[in-house]
């Protein structure tokens, strides 16, 4: 789908197959356009490697004992994330970053993110992280046009589709169970890295 883009295609499109589709805002593409530039086999490889980083990082800003790491680290929603280079985890890496980053990032994947909007921040670390995701969103509406519609015009195929959390829960309950562990940890040491 970047490869796409980069050709002069359209972000987004009805009449693509699913599997070219691009389901998230246009400013993932700063993530995917380096990688897609690399053979397929090497942009995947480099990815995984870089999610894994990551997921290191965090457990060790989140002071994970290695047994946690691990069970994180082969879970199934990391690997299913690896095999077909998805960038949840490598969404991750936002934790990192100041906190008005992570608001732009949960909008990309808010199955991933979305609970770090409930931090109990400060309403002035609220209203910058808006601010921020509101110039995010008028430079992007200026680079690529109205692409909230394009985006929502898209075939909803996905949304049938046996990853939908929504419909195949008890396909996705080590996702849920991935991220209430999450939660808990970022709950215990909230103040040590939010």
């Amino acid at each position: 789908a970047t490869l796409r883009v980069l050709a002069g295609g359209p972000l987004y499109s009805t009449s693509l197959p699913l599997t070219e589709m691009i389901h998230n805002p246009p400013w993932v593409l700063a993530i995917t356009i380096p990688l897609s530039l690399l053979p397929a086999r090497v942009g995947l490889a480099l990815l995984s490697a870089l999610s894994m980083w990551i997921l290191m990082l965090v457990a060790r800003l989140w002071r994970l004992p290695p047994s946690t790491f691990i069970a994180l680290a082969v879970s199934p929603p990391v690997i299913f994330t690896l095999l077909h280079g998805n960038i949840d985890v490598l969404l991750l890496g936002v934790l990192l970053l100041p906190w008005p980053i992570t608001l732009v990032a949960a909008i990309i994947k808010p199955q991933v993110l979305g609970g770090l909007v409930a931090t109990g921040k400060s309403w002035k670390e609220y209203w910058q992280a808006l601010f921020l995701l509101e110039v995010v969103m008028l430079s992007s509406v200026a680079l690529f046009g109205w692409w909230p519609r394009d985006l929502l015009a898209q075939p909803r195929d996905m949304l049938t589709q046996t990853w939908n959390i929504w419909l195949y829960a008890g396909m996705m309950r080590p996702v849920i169970l991935l991220g209430l562990i999450l939660a808990a940890c970022a709950k215990g040491k909230r103040r040590n890295f939010l």
